[in-house]
């Protein structure tokens, strides 16, 4: 298969993106702090299908990190993190 960019694929990676954001904001309470539990990290499943995914959970990562008290640590780290749990994938 051929790594083509089209319109749907950038179409399906903001959507996921959209979603870590939505799912990460709907746990807010749990997903923020020193102990993190963040549903959203389920999503990292998704580029053993779609393979726009990985840059799309980067991307969602690093926006719903915007909303942390640690901004610094989270944004750095914790994108980073997911980004190697989407390349994992």
């Amino acid at each position: 298969m051929k790594n083509v960019f089209t319109t749907k694929r950038l179409c399906r990676a903001g959507i996921i993106a959209a979603l870590y954001v939505a799912i990460t904001y709907a746990f807010m309470p749990f997903a923020f702090g020193p102990f993190q539990i963040r549903p959203a990290e389920a999503l990292c499943i998704l580029p053993l299908f779609f393979p726009e995914a990985v840059p799309a959970l980067y991307v969602g990562c690093i926006l719903s990190n915007l909303a942390s008290p640690y901004v610094l640590f989270d944004a750095l780290l914790g994108s980073l993190a997911t980004l190697l749990a989407a390349l994992g994938t």
